[in-house]
């Protein structure tokens, strides 16, 4: 049987209290519901800031709400990049250059080296909202399985993928589809 699963558990210890977050700004018109996002009206108001939630969702410095003259969108993704990256070796990359996070991942070969990697987008919120905002994180990589049970006179000596990807990239506030390097 072959199953698609994340990689929940177990969590490794340096990186389950830990996420990153951007946050943009793009002023108001005339509008009154707020628009779709579109990076190229927008302004970078936190860029990869580390979230610690150890101690209640601990950042510096803080930031406010920047009032109701603005539209403001989050994008977030954990783990945070440097529990990704190990040594010399980069996995995780993000690109924020146009006001849209794009987050390029490269599979480790080796499984201790793999994270579940999370992402989360937002509605757009008023500048005035000034409420706890939720991050719906959701899984961006799956997990491939292979379960054989007892066969009786058969040994199976090889198993191959083929057309696998294992690097690509995804726009975190899109649709959550990865496109492969």
């Amino acid at each position: 049987t072959v199953s698609a699963e994340t990689r929940a558990t177990p969590v490794p210890a340096d990186d389950v209290l830990d996420f990153g977050v951007y946050t943009y700004v793009s002023e108001k018109g005339s509008e009154t519901t707020p628009p779709p996002y579109d990076g190229t009206k927008s302004k970078e108001y936190m860029a990869n800031q580390f979230v610690d939630i150890s101690e209640g969702y601990l950042y510096s410095p803080v930031r406010y709400w920047p009032g109701n003259r603005y539209w403001v969108n989050f994008f977030a993704y954990r783990p945070y990049i440097t529990n990704v990256n190990k040594d010399d070796e980069t996995y995780l990359t993000l690109d924020s250059t146009d006001n849209l996070p794009v987050m390029t991942y490269s599979v480790p070969a080796d499984v201790a080296d793999q994270v579940d990697l999370l992402a989360a987008s937002t509605e757009t919120f008023s500048g005035d909202y000034r409420k706890t905002v939720e991050l719906p994180f959701a899984h961006m990589l799956s997990a491939i399985v292979f379960k054989v049970g007892s066969i009786p006179a058969v040994e199976i000596t090889e198993l191959s993928l083929n057309n696998l990807v294992s690097k690509g990239s995804v726009d975190i506030n899109r649709d959550g589809v990865w496109s492969g390097l």
